[in-house]
């Protein structure tokens, strides 16, 4: 008869296919992966079930194999007397949760390989001086570079410093752990006001407590991405706590299997023109959303030349190409109608790269000398 599970875990990559094979009814006997595996050892072994191949019924085969997968160990006597009261009565499927929701599982080595993201990471309160930041642990985008050095992004950090004034009001998009959101949510103070827009579910729930552990109330958490009109994006997670743009739900559902989309990250997209319906004033958007900013701004329009706000602007021409379906230099183009000028702000382009009001296509000329694909940006508007 068909078998669904094993059909599924086919479809898997080897690696997590041979993690997985345990749990698949007709798989190899515990015993004979045991064998295979000398690294574990199995004090009930002799006591173990065959998994039965004709239905899904709970065997004590089952529950030592799930132990495995989740936890990397053998059960422990209370774990294998409460799930062995269940033998016969539930199936594999009931059980899993227990081990899936589980603290142990989530903060394993294996969660993060598996499943990606930051939440099953041990976590460290990082004092960044007038302010904490909960970073995740084994985060190499983001969070290692944070502990190490102390700073992320020092440039960017810069800028802040230099445009922020206490009561402003900044939308950061692509929020990530908050290292933008939090740094200017102590430059405008109560009086001013934060919102973060970060796509990955665990990222943004990391805002929220770091939120509430620095009181910050000014701060207001979305998630959400930010797109050129409302719907869903699937995004996946890249490394740690940065994240890689699928596309748009809308259009992926006709080229993709939908068992396959239901297992990604779908997330419900916003535009900044909506967000600015409940904000009398924007002084500064940051935009770093992995080439999904030619849409942001095409969501932004009427915020965009409402108030002409500073925009912290992350440039990369491939990503822009690929996911807005624009040319970086295009983009740019619309900001030089609306009288902005255009600053590169890295400080590691060396000297011969010229960095000051470079027009629409010096950043595409300093990419070309550097080396780099991307460059960050930061966007002024000439008034009156």
């Amino acid at each position: 008869m068909p078998n669904p599970a094993a059909e599924l875990v086919a479809k898997l990559p080897n690696p997590i296919r041979s993690r997985l094979r345990g749990l698949v009814r007709g798989a190899p006997s515990l015993e004979e992966n045991t064998r295979r595996e000398h690294d574990w050892t199995d004090t009930n072994s002799a006591t173990q079930e065959a998994s039965s191949p004709t239905d899904d019924r709970l065997t004590e085969s089952d529950i030592h194999a799930a132990y495995r997968l989740f936890h990397g160990r053998p059960a422990d006597p209370e774990g294998l007397k409460f799930f062995s009261n269940h033998i016969g009565s539930w199936s594999v499927r009931d059980v899993l949760p227990y081990f899936a929701h589980s603290d142990e599982f989530r903060q394993s080595e294996t969660f993060r390989l598996l499943l990606g993201g930051v939440a099953g990471e041990g976590l460290t309160v990082v004092e960044r001086g007038d302010h904490k930041l909960l970073v995740p642990d084994g985060d190499a985008a983001v969070g290692e570079v944070l502990k190490k050095s102390g700073t992320y992004e020092p440039h960017v950090l810069a800028a802040l410093d230099q445009y922020l004034k206490p009561g402003h009001t900044v939308i950061d998009c692509g929020a990530n752990i908050g290292v933008i959101s939090f740094y200017a949510a102590a430059i405008v103070g109560s009086t001013g006001r934060v919102v973060a827009v970060e796509a990955l579910s665990d990222n943004a729930r990391l805002l929220r407590i770091s939120a509430a552990l620095n009181g910050f109330d000014h701060v207001e958490v979305h998630n959400a991405a930010v797109g050129d009109r409302p719907g869903s994006l699937v995004i996946d997670t890249a490394a740690g706590s940065n994240g890689i743009v699928g596309g748009r739900l809308d259009e992926l559902i006709h080229t993709s299997d939908p068992a396959v989309l239901a297992v990604r990250t779908v997330c419900p997209t916003l535009t900044l023109d909506s967000l600015a319906d409940s904000l009398d004033r924007v002084d500064l958007i940051k935009l770093d959303v992995e080439g999904a900013e030619g849409l942001a701004v095409a969501g932004g329009m009427k915020l965009l030349e409402r108030d002409l706000p500073v925009v912290l602007l992350e440039y990369s021409p491939a990503l822009l190409s690929r996911v807005s379906s624009i040319e970086g230099a295009d983009l740019l183009k619309w900001f030089g109608t609306m009288s902005y000028t255009i600053t590169i702000v890295d400080s590691d382009l060396g000297p011969e790269v010229e960095t000051r009001d470079v027009g629409v296509h010096g950043p595409d000329t300093a990419l070309a000398r550097s080396g780099r694909d991307h460059l960050d940006l930061c966007l002024i508007a000439r008034r009156g």
